[in-house]
């Protein structure tokens, strides 16, 4: 397997949960989730993304649904050629599932 730039470490550790407003027959349901991430890269540093907010959708169609997620990020960069860069963001998304 190739690397570029060869310097890149090859291990990280990556996990995440999701957390949904239970079995509430409301048509607003609030929602979470966490996710962490470490690389070898960075062994200091623990990146960081929560984000939470209201699911919007019939219960009986869980897979379909509208998120209105407010967001946040501490850690380094995840995208490509960025990924020596500390980066710390809050923010908002609206998401569709289906």
């Amino acid at each position: 397997m190739s690397r570029d730039p060869t310097y890149l470490e090859r291990w990280n550790f990556h996990s995440g949960t999701e957390l949904r407003g239970g079995k509430s027959s409301a048509f607003f349901r609030p929602v979470a989730g966490l996710d962490l991430m470490w690389k070898k890269q960075h062994p200091g540093a623990i990146n960081t993304s929560l984000k939470v907010g209201l699911e919007m959708g019939k219960p009986a169609l869980r897979d379909r649904h509208l998120r209105f997620l407010a967001e946040f990020y501490d850690g380094y960069s995840p995208y490509g050629q960025f990924f020596d860069e500390k980066m710390r963001y809050w923010g908002g998304g609206v998401y569709v599932g289906f």
